[in-house]
């Protein structure tokens, strides 16, 4: 067997052990994954699913972030403008800002006013930390579905995904990838009531890396909890975030001077 076909069936046995976790019955009896959902009925349920994917152009959030690698939970605004950009503020009680992200559709830009440093990352990079970039990072935060590619579920590119018949409480959508190339495999899990996104996974190929997003909801706020895996070094953090402003007051971008200095993502965390 080639070292390709080798691949392939590992990211195809990944992707059956991914919708496996979360059937109980095939856990307990190792049978065989079922058939995705077809015709009127995944009709229904994508259209159930993205009932509540309103419009937008601009919007704001905001929240705490909070994690055990962190002394104290810092403030967090997130100002967005629909595919073309994200800034995100950081700040700290006496201090103010402490850092800052900023994501167009040329480059993402961090900066760090604990040590007046900053890092760039161009499109492959941020693509590397986050598949899908921008577009996927304004989904996620929204707590929508996200195809890589196509941007978020519609009933018009709902053929780029397959949806399982989970547990009694979840759907498993599952986006329809070239297993190929694929360098990671992802999906998600919607709950049967209330068709709100659940959970978020993604996993390299080649089994040496994992994040996980579980999505918590209630009338006034979403809480994120964020967990990662790579190289065997977990990692973990909580956002928790207050209903979406439609009617947002921008946050304006960041000018670097010469008081701050390039660095690597090392120099930027010391």
């Amino acid at each position: 067997m080639t070292y390709m076909n080798k691949k392939i069936l590992a990211a195809m046995a990944l992707v059956l052990t991914l919708i496996a976790w979360h059937i109980p019955a095939v856990r307990a009896q190792g049978s065989e994954a079922p058939l995705p959902i077809a015709g009127a009925q995944k009709q229904t349920v994508v259209d159930s699913i993205t009932a509540g994917y309103y419009d937008w152009q601009s919007i704001s959030l905001s929240g705490k972030l909070s994690s055990s690698m962190l002394p104290l939970s810092p403030s967090v605004k997130i100002y967005m403008e629909r595919d073309s950009l994200i800034v995100m503020s950081v700040s700290v009680p006496l201090m103010g800002e402490a850092m800052r992200m900023e994501v167009d559709p040329r480059q993402a830009l961090v900066v760090s006013h604990l040590n007046n440093s900053y890092i760039t990352l161009d499109m492959d990079q941020l693509e590397t930390l986050c598949p899908g970039g921008l577009r996927a990072m304004q989904n996620l935060l929204l707590g929508r579905v996200n195809i890589l590619g196509a941007g978020e579920l519609t009933s018009a590119n709902m053929d780029l995904v397959e949806i399982y018949d989970s547990n009694p409480d979840t759907w498993v959508v599952l986006p329809v990838q070239d297993l190929e190339n694929a360098p990671y495999v992802y999906l998600y899990t919607v709950g049967r009531t209330d068709w709100l996104l659940d959970r978020f996974m993604v996993m390299t190929a080649d089994g040496s890396g994992e994040v996980n997003c579980t999505y918590s909801w209630s009338p006034k706020n979403l809480t994120l909890d964020f967990t990662a895996e790579m190289g065997g070094n977990p990692m973990g953090a909580t956002l928790k975030l207050n209903n979406p402003d439609s009617k947002p007051k921008p946050i304006s971008r960041f000018k670097l001077n010469s008081g701050y200095r390039q660095t690597d993502l090392r120099g930027l965390l010391k």
